[in-house]
């Protein structure tokens, strides 16, 4: 009972000690201590005040690292999988107004921008970072020049009440449906590209 009490006292002072250092450090200190990341490989999840002595900030920024890294590989993508529409304004097929229709498959994009009516241009790409980049090809001309569109972090009301963010492309509404048309143009562009992808 004794030595329990004396333990206590130590980590008791040990955390004071943390207190008199800036804030940040007493609170990654105590976020790291209840999250089992100062856990040590062969010691019980209880760390001894020599343990704890041991620990120093460049370990727990290389546990911060090598977390983060794992959450960004676990993160989600941007958009899944999947065929979509997109349109400057949210109704479709209205004239002067520029869409694009894409296919998502692992992160890369194969798509077109259109506008009712006339032609197409046909691009590929991909999300990188906080844009989608694109290579869009010239339908008449058939040069390739490099676009981007900026991604930009929406709450979608969810029914059970709150809101879940997704991402969407800034200066465009996505739309629900996907017609014929719209079918055919993704599809001549994927053809276009078959070879290259």
């Amino acid at each position: 009972m004794q030595i329990e009490w004396r333990q206590s006292q130590s980590y008791g002072r040990y955390l004071l000690s943390r207190l008199r250092q800036p804030i940040v450090g007493f609170c990654l200190s105590i976020g790291l201590a209840t999250s089992g990341l100062m856990t040590l490989p062969g010691y019980s999840s209880t760390l001894s005040e020599s343990a704890i002595s041991a620990i120093s900030p460049a370990s727990i920024s290389t546990s911060l690292a090598a977390n983060a890294s794992q959450l960004i590989a676990q993160r989600s993508p941007v958009l899944a999988d999947g065929v979509y529409l997109y349109g400057q304004v949210p109704e479709r097929d209205q004239l002067g107004v520029a869409y694009l229709v894409f296919e998502v498959i692992a992160e890369r994009v194969t798509g077109a921008f259109f506008m009712p009516h006339s032609s197409f241009d046909c691009f590929q790409g991909s999300f990188q970072g906080n844009q989608l980049a694109l290579q869009v090809r010239d339908s008449y001309e058939q040069t390739v020049h490099p676009f981007s569109i900026a991604l930009q972090e929406v709450a979608i009301a969810n029914p059970l009440g709150g809101a879940t963010p997704t991402m969407t492309l800034e200066g465009f509404h996505e739309i629900d449906t996907i017609d014929s048309n719209d079918q055919r143009i993704l599809e001549t562009c994927q053809s276009d590209f078959s070879g290259e992808i």
